[in-house]
């Protein structure tokens, strides 16, 4: 008995933005679909007329940014087996995986988050992930919120593109 459900196959044409189902066995094109393929164009110079992500001081600020030249900003990451495997280590603890779990939850755009650190986690947990090099706590003065850093590889808000290159900068590797 053949089963036809792992034989077809979906994908997404984007020359004729047409969407293609067909078998994989045969070749045969069973179902064609017009497809309204999302394009987006970045018009403005980042650093001469908007500024960068990370000179952002609030997350108001972050996201005000972010809406001239990345949009995909909603998109959010989380890699929890990434997070599991730092806890089967050992090396941080349950309470500090789950200090980051929340931040990488609360994340404002790219690997930023923004707020008061006192109220989400304790000390020892917050010098436990900077010790581990998992977050870079910047604090900006008593009327603003502490702007904490994550290491991209565990979490993410945004464009995706993008990632690779701050995840060779978080571990100083240059990239192309």
């Amino acid at each position: 008995m053949t089963i036809i459900s792992n034989r077809l196959k979906t994908t997404i044409d984007i020359t004729a933005e047409q969407k293609l189902t067909f078998d994989t066995h045969t070749g045969e094109v069973l179902l064609r679909q017009k497809e309204i393929i999302k394009r987006y164009r970045v018009t403005t110079d980042v650093g001469k007329q908007c500024r960068h992500p990370v000179d952002a001081r609030t997350s108001d600020e972050l996201a005000e940014i972010l809406s001239v030249h990345d949009h995909w900003a909603d998109d959010l990451i989380v890699e929890a087996d990434k997070l599991l495997d730092l806890l089967e280590t050992g090396a941080i603890s349950a309470g500090a995986i789950k200090l980051f779990r929340q931040i990488l939850l609360g994340l404002a755009g790219r690997n930023i988050w923004f707020g008061k650190l006192a109220d989400i986690g304790t000390k020892r947990e917050i010098g436990d992930l900077t010790r581990a090099d998992l977050i870079r706590v910047i604090r900006q003065g008593k009327t603003m919120p502490t702007k904490v850093t994550v290491h991209p590889w565990y979490g993410w808000r945004g464009d995706r593109m993008s990632r690779q290159s701050y995840i060779g900068a978080w571990i100083c590797v240059a990239s192309d």
